[in-house]
């Protein structure tokens, strides 16, 4: 009889049985995050291992791009690894390994040399330029948030990120491709020992079943059905029935992370990752071509003493990595163009979509939504002009009057100003069964009660961000009121296109809506007020923004990281009377009327230094500023 090796304890080991969640995190203490551009067509994946935690690694294929993969090979010195990134963007996105080094540092994780800490983050990228906006890809900013986002939830598949620009079934070219996608799946092989893998599949080759061989994808066929890729490449004719130059090196290749919580000797872990490429050659046909850069990473976290095993996970391992595909394959959608391929969520999950109102709401998330498979049928504006310039934007869309756009779709989302969306309300003939949605964030569901009266489902999706400038929609929270179906739809939504979504009922709107202004329209007067005082000193006007931009940018990293008590600098901060005065005498000569705003937000800082325990808590600052408030000075 075999032992448990969780302390001995056979209830423990039924657990993990238990909680298992399929994917990559049911390997304890591993967390996974995604960063998606789900508009653009690209993305990162991030793994985050605990400390201890040894690593391998396997490059196949004739075209890889990878980093830190020597690092891994057995006669090298370090042994831990603390992250793994796979990323789109080609070369480019290699990029968002040096984010992720940045928020391990300010954990003080890493590998230790001297004084200093350096984080060892092994990367991979797949090429997915030629989908969606090739000119945008995943940088050092990205792979931060993906890594700050990493938790041990069930992993999200499907588009999402390294994942979002993911195709398969190149043989004919990459205009007869399918979609592929990031999967990931897990296996648990008694007595607490856990073996799982994580894929992004970017392949040249077609996705087959490992056990029936059914094709799933391929290269699509006159009839837009998939094709069995060998068969295409021993054809005779084969260079007659490409649409397009022959597959590029660099342009395909499948990526991932297989790992276990049993401790492994870096001897190990690399011939875990071997093995593992067996799961490629399971479910992709063909795989490491001549233009694939097939790169599997192995982590193994060691919480798990159970040497014996080892025989049994190296046989396992091309099965749950052929899982892990079949997975990437099974939660594919549709997205710029490449068709989700057979056994992927069904296209009833895209219900077609309307908008009111074109202005910039509208013009960027009709087509991040249409991107992701969702029909756009039409947009109204109350200008025709407004509504045709949207519209252009989304393949298929038609500009249309209110009523035109009610009757085109099942969902329909109001993105006029607030003033106007009880009137839209109004206005329209709404049907039973419709989802009716604005996307305000101030105003609660009342203003579409004649559309709730007509028996259709309402609710708010509202964007968290600025739409002021340059927009992306991945890491942008979106609160949400909305019930049943139409709530499920709304959160899928925004997880698809890389947001975060936020149940915010009717009684908390207007706090969060005035959260959300002191973080972007109030934000902008304040560091309009460092201008006018920058301009007043006689400094030249043009590096005002370079130097209070930056030192802005930085602050509200260092409160993303460190919480706003402890991220609190400045004079009283840290009880400078002195500087305090100086500032004050200056800004009465120079602008008297902000000596009152300075005041107030001064205060607000003495109340953060006293929860932060700063010694500028103890000093009478409101006696300080009556004395200016009175005209001293």
């Amino acid at each position: 009889m075999r032992r448990p090796y969780l302390s001995g304890r056979d209830d423990k080991a039924e657990r993990v049985a238990l909680e298992m969640n399929g994917t990559l995190t049911d390997v304890a203490d591993l967390t996974v995050g995604h960063y998606t551009d789900a508009a653009n067509g690209t993305g990162c994946t991030v793994v985050l291992a605990p400390q201890g935690t040894v690593g391998g690694v396997d490059v196949r294929g004739a075209a890889p791009g990878t980093r830190e993969t020597d690092l891994l090979r057995s006669e090298n010195t370090v042994v831990g690894v603390n992250a793994i990134v796979l990323s789109g963007g080609s070369a480019y996105g290699l990029a968002a390994a040096s984010g992720v080094m940045q928020f391990l540092e300010e954990q003080g994780v890493g590998h230790r040399v001297g004084g200093h800490i350096v984080p060892i983050v092994p990367s991979a990228i797949i090429f997915d330029l030629g989908v969606g906006n090739g000119m945008v890809r995943p940088t050092h900013a990205h792979g931060y948030t993906a890594a700050r986002d990493a938790d041990a939830l069930p992993v999200q598949q499907g588009n999402v990120g390294a994942g979002a620009g993911a195709t398969v079934g190149k043989a004919l070219g990459r205009e007869r491709a399918m979609k592929g996608g990031l999967g990931s799946a897990s296996l648990h092989m008694g007595d607490g020992v856990v073996i799982a893998a994580l894929a992004v599949v970017n392949a040249i080759g077609g996705v087959h079943d490992p056990d029936s061989g059914e094709l799933l994808a391929g290269p699509r066929g006159e009839d837009g059905e998939p094709l069995e890729s060998t068969a295409i490449y021993a054809a005779h004719d084969y260079g007659s029935r490409l649409v397009e130059k022959p597959p590029l090196p660099l342009g395909n290749t499948t990526i991932g992370v297989i790992a276990t919580n049993v401790r492994l000797t870096k001897t190990q872990a690399n011939r875990l990752a071997t093995v593992a490429h067996d799961g490629l050659a399971l479910a992709i046909r063909p795989t490491h071509t001549l233009h694939d850069g097939d790169a599997m990473f192995a982590l193994a976290t060691g919480g798990v003493d159970a040497p014996d095993e080892f025989p049994r996970l190296c046989a396992l391992a091309p099965a749950v990595t052929a899982r892990a595909i079949v997975a990437a394959i099974a939660h594919a959608t549709d997205a710029h163009g490449f068709p989700q391929p057979a056994g992927g969520p069904p296209m009833a999950d895209r219900p077609t979509l309307a908008f009111i109102g074109a202005g910039r709401l509208a013009c960027i998330t009709a087509p991040a939504l249409a991107a992701l498979g969702y029909p756009v049928a039409a947009i109204a504006s109350r200008s025709w002009e407004s509504a045709e310039r949207a519209a252009a934007l989304v393949p298929g869309a038609q500009a249309t009057t209110v009523q035109g756009a009610v009757d085109a779709a099942h969902v329909v989302f109001v993105t006029t100003t607030d003033g106007a969306i009880a009137e839209v309300a109004k206005a329209a003939a709404w049907r039973e069964g419709q989802f009716v949605v604005h996307c305000s964030g101030a105003l609660s569901l009342e203003p579409l009660e004649p559309a709730r009266a007509a028996q259709a489902q309402v609710g708010s999706w509202h964007p968290f961000q600025t739409f002021g400038g340059s927009v992306e929609l991945a890491g942008v929270t979106f609160g949400i009121e909305a019930e049943g179906e139409l709530l499920e739809l709304l959160e899928r939504m925004t997880r698809e296109v890389g947001g975060y979504p936020l149940r915010v009922p009717a009684h908390a709107r207007a706090l969060y809506h005035a959260a959300s202004v002191m973080s972007c329209g109030y934000l902008t007067a304040l560091l309009s007020v460092a201008q006018t005082l920058w301009a007043d000193a006689g400094l030249p006007p043009e590096n005002a923004m370079r130097a209070i931009g930056h030192l802005a940018r930085s602050t509200i990293a260092n409160i993303e990281t460190m919480g706003a008590p402890s991220a609190l600098t400045g004079p009283t901060s840290r009880g400078d009377a002195g500087t305090v005065r100086l500032h004050l005498d200056a800004i009465k000569d120079a602008a008297p009327d902000l000596i009152p705003f300075y005041r107030e937000v001064s205060l607000r800082s003495v109340e953060l230094a006293r929860i932060a325990g700063r010694p500028g808590a103890a000093l009478d600052w409101a006696s300080l500023f009556d004395e200016y408030d009175d005209g001293g000075h």
